[in-house]
């Protein structure tokens, strides 16, 4: 990360906006669930965006987190809100809460106190490569788009069915930044510290 551009950046603007067009989208298109499909969609296919615009252009040194902190704000938005609405039980919401604070917490403070062998903060436990970011933008998109359609197969609810695989496959990325002996050791200095 480099800290040479200015704040905010493009991906920066990007990243920070997600979460409010995917609010506007909740609240323009409840009763219209293929329109607020193809809004979700495209606020989540967004984080293309802005990590194409990240990587073309110098981001700000606090671009990483500012897109972390996007990704969070919508995926929590969506999920709390489909909640609300009794699409989705409240566990998924909390789950994916709870991981994100303890994943977050663990990159935030690897970038307080750097190591050598996690050169990059999102790097501890090895959730920041490029098959977890995929399985996990997947998981979220099939989840996102699936339950409002409402499809049934076979008795089967396949938005609820994507919503927990969406579950797992996060808890799967989540699990070895939190187990990890660097985030165990991180998470121990905050606590001592406190």
């Amino acid at each position: 990360m480099s800290g040479t551009a200015p704040f905010p950046t493009a991906a920066d603007l990007v990243s920070l906006g997600r979460p409010v067009l995917a609010l506007a989208a909740l609240l323009a298109f409840r009763e219209h669930p293929f329109a607020l499909v193809v809004s979700l969609a495209a606020v989540l296919l967004l984080d293309i965006l802005d990590g194409w615009l990240a990587r073309r252009r110098a981001s700000s040194r606090h671009g990483a987190f500012i897109d972390l902190i996007g990704d969070r704000l919508v995926e929590l938005t969506v999920l709390f809100t489909y909640a609300a609405w009794g699409w989705l039980p409240w566990a998924i919401g909390a789950i994916f809460l709870i991981r994100g604070i303890l994943t977050d917490t663990i990159r935030v403070q690897n970038a307080r106190y750097p190591d050598p062998a996690f050169a990059h903060p999102l790097s501890v436990g090895g959730a920041d490569s490029r098959f977890w970011r995929a399985a996990v933008n997947g998981s979220k998109i099939a989840a996102f788009v699936l339950v409002p359609l409402g499809w049934q197969a076979g008795g089967l609810d396949l938005g609820l069915a994507a919503a927990w695989l969406a579950v797992a496959v996060n808890l799967r990325r989540g699990l070895p930044v939190i187990l990890s002996r660097r985030g165990r050791a991180l998470l121990r200095r905050l606590v001592a510290s406190s």
